[in-house]
């Protein structure tokens, strides 16, 4: 028996409404938004949706994949925003069963680490105008560590040439996947009070540890495993090499993390108090 319940399908935008994508799917493939590449959500983003409409229903799997290539070679790759060509694709449940065989694991990964694999990755991407052409794309902006705007980005991979930052990670925090990358936000009309909102929330989180830096005394102690007192001390670390031991492991007795540091413990120097309590 036949399965014909794959469709092909092309999203639009709704103000435009361009053909921006075509894709091959099953059930509610057409209208999910997980799995897609950042060039499909950064068009979905600035476009606010997407409209899906069917050029074909159905269809066995290997008919969708051919009318998903003819109508990519149709309207154009450079045109739309899918990776790929088409027609290549696998359905996720036979991907996964494929990816669990381990004899198919040991031919992959000897078949990626390959020479010749590498040359044909780079052939397709780095030394593809296409490909570059693709990663030019033009974003919204972002926003430098001293709040200097930067907007609209031509060519993100010159924008991180530039100012000596990761494309990867930048797209990441275009598409809302990190909240910065080394300082720089993306631009969004609210950015401010974005930007604002993120360091209030990371000051609150560790409001503890600030708490207990602020708790320790001036001068510190410790006290040696023998009995001997050293006080007071100045640099921890320094104190921390004389003695062949980790500075840490002293930071964590001051904190009160533990009691106790092979031995050493904080010393507390007696107040006029406690003197005029012990003389006799």
């Amino acid at each position: 028996m036949s399965d014909s319940r794959f469709y092909v399908y092309g999203h639009y935008t709704p103000d435009t409404n361009q053909l921006f994508y075509i894709g091959k799917g099953c059930d509610r493939r057409a209208w999910e938004q997980s799995g897609r590449n950042p060039y499909w959500r950064n068009k979905v983003k600035k476009h606010n949706g997407f409209v899906v409409k069917m050029f074909a229903e159905q269809l066995e799997e290997q008919a969708a994949y051919q009318q998903e290539k003819t109508l990519i070679e149709q309207y154009g790759r450079e045109n739309l925003t899918n990776l790929a060509e088409g027609g290549k694709g696998m359905t996720s449940a036979y991907a996964h069963e494929l990816h669990a065989n381990p004899e198919f694991q040991k031919k992959w990964k000897a078949a990626t680490q390959s020479p010749e694999y590498k040359k044909k990755w780079r052939a397709a991407t780095i030394d593809n105008p296409e490909w570059r052409k693709r990663i030019s794309m033009t974003f919204d902006g972002f926003v430098s560590p001293d709040n200097i705007v930067y907007a609209p980005v031509i060519n993100l991979e010159e924008f991180c040439r530039e100012h000596q930052l990761h494309p990867r990670l930048l797209l990441k925090v275009e598409v809302g996947q990190r909240h910065h990358h080394r300082g720089w936000f993306k631009y969004t009309p609210d950015w401010q009070q974005r930007k604002q909102q993120y360091y209030q929330q990371a000051a609150v989180s560790s409001a503890g540890h600030l708490q207990r830096v602020r708790r320790r005394p001036t001068a510190v102690g410790f006290l040696a495993p023998d009995g001997t007192a050293y006080y007071p001390i100045e640099n921890i670390a320094q104190f921390a090499k004389e003695h062949n031991l980790r500075d840490q492991g002293f930071h964590k007795i001051l904190s009160g993390e533990q009691r106790h540091y092979k031995g050493w413990r904080v010393y507390h120097p007696p107040t006029e108090s406690h003197r005029q309590f012990f003389s006799y």
